[in-house]
């Protein structure tokens, strides 16, 4: 449970980090943080369930800026790019 904690808390950290070198707005920050502090907990309790979970935050790092009116691929990449590297270090 402890080192669950502690790469939410990391991954979070990594993902406010990672959101003001690309320049992300807050929205796609918040996407990549919940999941980044969702994945550690994933593969802890089910970790069976981790793949539908990723593919899940992915589309939902895409669907963001298409939500909020933008059709801009940078946005849409930059966030799907976020979950998936942030997901590659919680392996």
């Amino acid at each position: 449970m402890v080192v669950t904690a502690l790469a939410a808390g990391i991954g979070v950290a990594a993902t406010v980090t990672y959101a003001r070198l690309v320049r992300l707005r807050a929205a796609d920050t918040c996407v990549i943080a919940a999941s980044a502090a969702l994945l550690p907990v994933v593969a802890w309790r089910s970790p069976g369930e981790y793949g539908r979970v990723l593919a899940g935050a992915l589309l939902v790092a895409a669907l963001v800026p298409a939500l909020g009116g933008t059709t801009r691929l940078r946005r849409a990449a930059g966030g799907a790019l976020g979950v998936a590297c942030l997901a590659a270090l919680m392996l």
